[in-house]
């Protein structure tokens, strides 16, 4: 929109202006040269083999001093320090064991006080490890969608009927096992959980634009010799024979191969147990999902979902507060023992993760939609993960899990993919400096239709009293007013620049931030209405152009921060020039330019009539731009 506004701002300059084919062809010709400036933007090179990278300029200081919120402590570095070079380079030969255990309804909330405290184990786990929030939006917000496109390495959606199943268990009325048989060429897959309605999955997104294929992670890892375990279940209930069930068997559908078949695990009643005091009256049996880690292959993915964060935040309606927070305790406290457990019967090399596909109704009110991974291995070292995918700590997303889960093992990811290895920025009191990121994230997020809307507005008004009263106003009563109206000019051109500096400064509250934006561009006007009006544009046009660049020169560390730039929430852009400034940017050269050129023009013909004057010839056009 900014863009669009510089645009009809240069058209209607440049409709009043003398136009030149030789002033046009040299504005071109800056043009096309500032734009190849701007292409030239300093990325990491990074080569896609295993145990290699390139990076243009490595971060050299690991101390949570100099991290300073997630940005680079170097202008003009980018901060992939270790996306396979370091810790996960020594993954690919070495870990031939992951555990992932999976809490739908998990948020950053509850990594923070009070609720960490119900949870040493993961705390501790955090400190030794690394931590980073995962972008899983897709359209229609479920998270079997999380799982699946996990499994699939690119977005994937889940049909109807799209659930995991014990091979022998009662699925409406016959047996997976059949079902299996009844829908799939060749009988029914080996595996002790089965997806029945692999086949329609499968379909349904092979028609869809990304063309993604479920179960693709477990194909490749079938075939590099991988074990695949999943036991746990999200289900609303627990008595199937009274059929108080509401299934949610998603965890699957992240193991599971092309046939939809998963090689050993449970996912049925046998996996949780009654509790009337409980959310829908069962819990997850921890206690059985131990006994049966433990017997787990050497070579193998170990998938663990615990339901009850998910069961309970589904009855939380019928809850007083009290009641709810006692409950939400005792919840988190059995997770963490469960955690605890893993953690400490961990084999040598083998890696474990804490992961949520989705967060709750809470978290997501206030805006905190990034899901928690938790990456420990014994001598890892500690940090917050990041990849080449979102080049930011602390920030990753759900199709980097997929790559990294396939090079752990040894097997290569498809080049459709579309994630990055996962790697560690190092640095001490990670959590920390992740929670203080995500806090000025959700800032900027809540920020952004507020102050872009009622700015909008105020533009609107803006260029209509200004046309209003180019139109309708007396030659005398404009000039009158021309310091107003320069003002009012002078205050829409400085906005982008003005939302560009602010992603400089310290994360603030809303209503400090929306203070501080006015007060600039009322200051900012008053400073570029002291020029004339060309010298104004070319100094707005030519200033927000520079400042763009040099953001973007320097890790475009402003933009990332600012109100207009990108959103990591939505994840359509992570790094670079975002669209919303790439407009803003062509708009201020032409405006800026334009300006010059102006400008230029008359010192010529003043430069001539000067001459004439004196009773000389008049200058060449190059000399008196020399003068």
């Amino acid at each position: 929109m900014s863009g669009f506004r510089f645009c009809l701002i240069t058209v209607q300059l440049n409709a009043v202006m003398r136009r030149r084919p030789a002033a046009l062809r040299k504005l071109w010709l800056g043009m096309a040269v500032i734009m190849l400036l701007a292409a030239l933007l300093p990325l990491p090179e990074v080569v896609n083999a295993e145990g290699l990278i390139s990076v243009s300029a490595q971060l050299p200081v690991h101390d949570a001093a100099s991290y300073n919120g997630g940005r680079s402590a170097l202008p003009g570095t980018d901060r992939i320090s270790a996306i396979i070079t370091g810790q996960h380079a020594e993954s690919i030969s070495s870990v031939r064991d992951l555990t992932i255990i999976t809490v739908p309804g998990l948020s950053f909330q509850e990594l923070r006080e009070p609720w960490l405290d119900e949870m040493p184990e993961i705390k501790e786990a955090i400190r030794r490890g690394a931590v980073g929030g995962v972008n899983t939006r897709l359209s229609g917000n479920r998270f079997a969608d999380v799982y699946l496109t996990i499994g699939a390495g690119r977005p994937a959606y889940m049909t109807s009927q799209t659930n995991g199943w014990n091979r022998m268990e009662n699925a409406g009325g016959t047996t997976a096992e059949e079902q299996m048989r009844r829908f799939r060429a060749g009988g029914a897959p080996e595996g002790e959980v089965l997806v029945p309605f692999q086949s329609r999955l499968a379909a349904s997104n092979a028609r869809s634009s990304y063309a993604a294929k479920p179960g693709e992670l477990g194909e490749l890892l079938k075939n590099s010799g991988v074990a695949r375990y999943v036991w746990g279940n999200a289900d609303l209930g627990g008595n199937a024979e009274r059929g108080t069930v509401q299934r949610q068997r998603y965890a699957p559908l992240m193991a599971m191969d092309a046939s939809g078949a998963v090689d050993y695990g449970e996912v049925g009643p046998g996996i949780v147990v009654e509790g009337s005091q409980r959310p829908f009256g069962v819990r997850a049996n921890t206690q059985e999902i131990w006994e049966r880690w433990q017997k787990r292959r050497n070579g193998s993915l170990s998938l663990i979902e615990l339901g009850d964060l998910h069961r309970l935040y589904e009855e939380k309606e019928g809850y007083e507060r009290l009641r709810f927070e006692e409950e939400k305790r005792d919840v988190l406290r059995e997770l963490d023992a469960l955690f605890g457990r893993i953690k400490n019967g961990l084999r040598d090399g083998e890696e474990l993760w804490l992961f949520s596909p989705k967060g709750n109704p809470e978290a997501y009110r206030i805006f905190d939609r990034l899901s928690p991974l938790v990456v420990y291995r014994e001598g890892k070292a500690a940090g917050l993960l990041e990849s080449a995918s979102t080049r930011r700590a602390g920030v990753v997303t759900m199709f980097d899990m997929s790559v990294s889960i396939a090079r752990l093992f040894g097997a290569e990811s498809p080049s459709e993919w579309m994630g990055s290895p996962l790697g560690t920025f190092p640095v001490s009191d990670n959590l920390m400096h992740l929670q203080k990121e995500l806090s000025s994230i959700r800032t900027i997020y809540g920020l952004r239709p507020k102050l872009l809307y009622s700015w909008t507005l105020l533009e609107i008004v803006i260029l209509l009293a200004a046309l209003v009263g180019t139109v309708w106003l007396g030659k005398e009563r404009r000039k009158s007013r021309s310091f107003t109206f320069r003002v009012l000019l002078a205050a829409v051109l400085a906005a982008p620049a003005v939302m560009l500096v602010m992603g400089w400064l310290d994360s603030m509250t809303a209503g400090a931030a929306v203070l501080s934006f006015a007060a600039v561009v009322a200051v900012s006007s008053l400073l570029l209405a002291q020029f004339n009006v060309l010298k104004m544009l070319m100094a707005a046009g030519l200033g927000t152009a520079m400042l763009i660049l040099f953001d973007g020169w320097t890790g475009a560390e402003a933009m990332k921060r600012s109100v207009l730039g990108y959103d990591p929430l939505i994840g359509a852009r992570y790094y670079g020039i975002g669209n919303e400034y790439m407009g803003v940017l062509i708009g201020a050269l032409i405006l800026g330019v334009s300006a010059w050129l102006q400008l230029r023009q008359r010192r010529s013909r003043s430069a001539a009539g000067d001459a004439l004057a004196a009773g000389a010839a008049p200058p060449a056009p190059g000399l008196a731009a020399a003068a």
